[in-house]
């Protein structure tokens, strides 16, 4: 985690969403029944809509596919 603050790290602007999807991953494949896998669902379908606009702004604007893919998560 510490590569990604310091002055010289380049700068991810979806670091937090990549993070929050591995972690909600974790937990719900983790079997383990209990109240965390509510909002870990909740966050992957919150990172799911994220790619789905990301998809829909870039073919609005006439991004090339390429461009499109680096900009989603997971």
């Amino acid at each position: 985690l510490k590569k990604y603050f310091d002055q010289g790290a380049e700068f991810d602007e979806n670091f937090y969403l990549r993070y929050l999807k591995n972690f909600s991953k974790k937990i719900i494949h983790s079997g383990l029944p209990n109240i965390k896998l509510i909002p870990a669902f909740l966050n992957l379908k919150e990172i799911e809509l994220h790619n789905l606009t990301q998809i829909i702004e870039g073919i609005r604007y006439g991004l090339p596919a390429e461009k499109i893919k680096k900009q989603l998560i997971g």
